[in-house]
C-alpha cells in the first residue's frame, strides 16, 4: 500500500482527485484514501511532518511506500525527484532513486522560511524529517521524495491556489511515477495491478470520454499490463502523446481521436512478444554518487560519460551509500546505483582460505569494484554488504603501487576480480586491460580474471594486441539449467565456452572453474552433459587447469543473505558448518567432488585439477 503526505491540502488536492480518493476516519490523522493508496496532510515543519507520519504508520502497518509531494523553493521552475537531503544540522540522507524519468535534484530542508536561494539550490522544510521517519519502516529505496517549486523569491510568496495550480501540473506525473515504482517492486507472476494502474492513471482528461470507452481503454490497459516492461513503456508514451494534444471540445472529433488511441493500443496488445533482454553489464544508471574529493577528476568524469548517467549525487565517502541498508534489498540490487570513490585503504589482501589458490603460495587478491552487476542466488555479496550499489575505485594508480611494493616480497598471484565481474563492466571501467598492461612489464606477477560474462567488450578492446603470457582468463562454467535458475543476469553457457574459445585463439592462458556446483536432485545428469559437452569442445585441450568446488559460503555472510533475499530457496536450504564455512552435508558434497573429479579425470590428468581448500 502507498501513503502519501504532503504538508497542505493544497498540495494534496489534485492527488485526492487524481486517484479518487475519500474521506476516511483515522482518529487524528486528516486522511484520505482509495483502494491502491491513503494520503495524510502532516502540517508545515519538519518535526511536525514526521511525528504525524510516524503516527499515520503506526496505525497502518501494511505500508510499503511512503511518498511525499510538495512544493519548495527554488531558482529553477519544474517537477524533480530528491536523490540527496541536506537537513538542518548538515547531515546528508540519501533516498534510493530507481529511475531517471522524473530529473533528480538535491534538496535543503531548512528549520524556518528563507529567501537565500543560490542557484540551481531546492529548499523546503519538511523532506528531511519526513525522510528519516519513514526509513524506520519502509526502508530508503521506498522513500520516494517529489518537490516542485513554486517560489522563488521566498517562502510565503505564493497563495494557496498558486500551490493547487502547480500542484494539479504534476500530479499525474507524480502518481504515475509511484505506481510504475510500485509495480517494478512486485515480484515476478504478482498482481499485475500495480502496472495496470501505472497506465490507467495516464489516461486523458479534458475529452469528451464515454464511461463504456474508459472502461474498455481500461481493460486493454490491463491486457498490456501482463506484458513485457518494453511493452507498458510504449503504451504509457502513446497515452502521454495523446495527453499533449488539447481537447478540441467537440464530441465527435474528441470520439474519432479516442477511437485511434484505441486501435493503436490494441494493435500493442495482441503484438508479438518482445525479449526484454538482459544486459552484462549495467547501463544508463538513473544517478551515479561520486564522492567530493574526485570533483573535477578527468578520469571519473569519463567513467560518467561511459556511464550514460543522467544525474551526478556528490557524497562525502563512498561508504555513505554502501553501509546504509535499502530497506528493499533485491528491489535496489535489480536498479544498483553506481558509486565512484578512491579506496584509501585496503587495496591489497592475502587470499581467503575458501578460495582456490591453483597451487600458489603467495596468492592475493585485491577489489577495484565492490558489488557485481551480476545477481546470482548463490553469491556471497548479498551478505558481505549492506547495500548492493557498485562502488568502483578510481585510483588504480595506487592498487598499482602496493602491488609493486609487495613484488618486492617475491613473485605473487594475484586474482583482481574476486568481488566482482570485471570483465562485464569493462565497456564502462576498463579495468581488465589496465591490469593486462600492468602484468606485461611485471613478469613476476600472475594475475587471474574471473568471469560469468561473453567477456566481449574486453577482448574487442584488447584483440590485435600482445597478449601477455601471466594473465588468466578463467570462467565459471555452468550447465545451463543452474543458469537459468540462479544467475539469471549471465551470459548462457554456450557464450561462455565461445569466449573461452576465443581468448584462447588470442593467446590467453585459460581456465575453466566448475565451481560453485550447485546440487540438484538431478544433478549427475545436469552436470555430466555438460562435462561431456565442454570435453567435446576443442578449447577444453587448451585449458590450462580446472577448478572444482561445491558451494560454500561464511556464515555471517548466510545469515545477511537470508534477511536479504527472503524468497530465495537456495539460501534456506539446511546447510552444515564446516569450521566457519557452511556448505552441503558431507555425504552430498562427497558425492557431487567424487562424480565431478571422475568425468573431468577421463579426460585430464589428475595434477590439471585443483579442488577448494577449506
Amino acid at each position: 500500500m502507498v501513503l502519501f503526505c504532503t504538508a497542505l491540502f493544497a498540495e494534496a488536492a489534485p492527488i485526492i482527485a487524481k486517484l479518487n480518493m475519500k474521506p476516511a476516519a483515522a482518529g487524528r490523522l486528516r486522511l484520505y484514501e482509495c483502494e491502491s493508496a491513503r494520503l495524510t496532510i502532516t502540517g508545515t515543519g519538519s518535526v511536525r511532518a514526521a511525528c504525524a507520519l510516524t503516527e499515520a504508520l503506526c496505525a497502518y502497518p501494511d505500508t510499503d511506500v511512503v511518498v511525499n509531494a510538495g512544493c519548495c523553493g527554488g531558482t529553477d521552475a519544474g517537477l524533480y525527484r530528491i536523490g540527496k537531503i541536506t537537513d538542518a544540522s548538515g547531515h546528508d540522507h540519501y533516498p534510493g532513486i530507481d529511475s531517471g524519468r522524473i530529473p533528480i535534484a538535491s534538496l535543503v530542508t531548512l528549520e524556518a522560511p528563507s529567501d537565500d536561494y543560490r542557484e540551481g539550490m531546492l529548499c523546503d522544510m519538511e523532506a528531511a524529517g519526513i525522510y528519516q521517519a519513514a526509513r524506520r519502516f519502509v526502508g530508503s529505496y521506498s522513500v520516494l521524495i517529489y518537490k516542485y517549486v513554486t517560489d522563488s523569491d521566498g517562502f510565503g510568496g505564493v497563495s494557496a491556489d498558486d500551490v493547487r495550480a502547480v500542484a494539479a501540473k504534476y500530479s499525474g506525473r507524480i502518481c504515475e511515477d509511484v505506481f510504475r515504482h510500485v509495480s517494478e517492486r512486485a515480484p515476478e507472476n504478482a498482481d499485475i495491478s500495480a502496472h495496470s494502474e501505472a497506465l490507467t492513471v495516464l489516461l486523458p482528461e479534458g475529452y469528451h470520454i464515454s464511461r463504456t470507452m474508459r472502461y474498455e481503454l481500461s481493460d486493454i490497459l490491463r491486457s498490456i499490463a501482463f506484458g513485457t516492461q518494453t511493452k507498458r513503456e510504449r503504451a504509457a508514451q502513446l497515452l502521454r502523446e495523446f495527453g499533449e494534444n488539447p481537447s478540441s471540445g467537440r464530441k465527435k472529433e474528441d470520439r474519432e481521436a479516442v477511437g485511434r488511441l484505441k486501435e493503436e493500443l490494441v494493435r500493442l496488445a495482441f503484438s508479438e512478444p518482445d525479449e526484454d533482454t538482459a544486459c552484462l553489464r549495467a547501463q544508463d544508471p538513473a544517478v551515479v554518487y561520486v564522492e567530493k574529493e574526485l570533483l573535477g577528476d578527468e578520469k571519473t568524469q569519463g567513467i560518467i560519460k561511459r556511464l550514460g548517467a543522467k544525474h551526478v549525487i556528490y557524497v562525502r565517502h563512498y561508504k555513505d551509500i554502501l553501509d546504509r541498508a535499502p530497506g528493499d534489498y533485491m528491489f535496489a540490487r535489480a536498479r544498483r546505483a553506481y558509486v565512484l570513490a578512491r579506496r584509501g585503504d585496503g587495496y591489497l589482501y592475502r587470499g581467503a582460505k575458501v578460495c582456490q589458490d591453483f597451487g600458489n603460495d603467495r596468492f592475493f587478491y585485491t577489489s577495484m569494484i565492490m558489488n557485481c552487476p551480476f545477481s546470482c542466488e548463490y553469491c556471497y555479496l548479498a551478505g558481505m554488504y549492506p547495500n548492493p550499489a557498485i562502488v568502483a575505485f578510481t585510483d588504480f594508480e595506487e592498487y598499482f603501487r602496493r602491488v609493486e611494493e609487495e613484488l618486492l616480497n617475491g613473485p605473487m598471484y594475484l586474482c583482481v576480480s574476486f568481488d566482482t565481474d570485471m570483465p562485464a563492466m569493462e565497456g564502462v571501467l576498463g579495468y581488465c586491460e589496465k591490469w593486462c598492461d600492468f602484468a606485461s612489464s611485471h613478469p613476476d606477477i600472475t594475475i587471474e580474471i574471473r568471469t560469468k560474462s561473453n567477456a566481449a567488450l574486453f577482448l574487442n578492446r584488447i584483440e590485435g594486441r600482445s597478449i601477455p603470457e601471466n594473465v588468466i582468463l578463467a570462467w565459471t562454467i555452468s550447465p545451463q539449467p543452474v543458469i537459468d535458475m540462479y544467475e539469471k543476469a549471465a551470459a548462457p553457457y554456450s557464450q561462455r565456452v565461445a569466449a573461452m574459445r576465443r581468448a584462447s585463439d588470442m593467446g590467453f592462458s585459460v581456465r575453466a572453474c566448475f565451481d560453485p556446483m550447485i546440487y540438484t536432485p538431478d544433478f549427475e545428469k545436469v552436470y555430466g552433459e555438460m562435462i561431456e559437452d565442454f570435453f567435446a569442445d576443442p578449447v577444453s585441450r587448451r585449458v590450462k587447469d580446472f577448478g572444482v568446488g561445491v558451494f560454500r559460503i561464511g556464515r555471517d555472510h548466510l545469515g545477511v543473505m537470508r534477511k536479504n533475499c527472503p524468497g530465495s530457496a537456495l539460501c534456506s536450504k539446511p546447510y552444515e558448518a564446516d569450521e566457519k564455512v557452511f556448505t552441503y552435508p558431507k555425504d552430498i558434497s562427497r558425492r557431487m567432488m567424487g562424480f565431478v573429479m571422475e568425468k573431468i579425470g577421463e579426460h585430464v590428468s589428475p595434477e590439471k585439477i585443483f579442488t577448494s581448500n577449506w
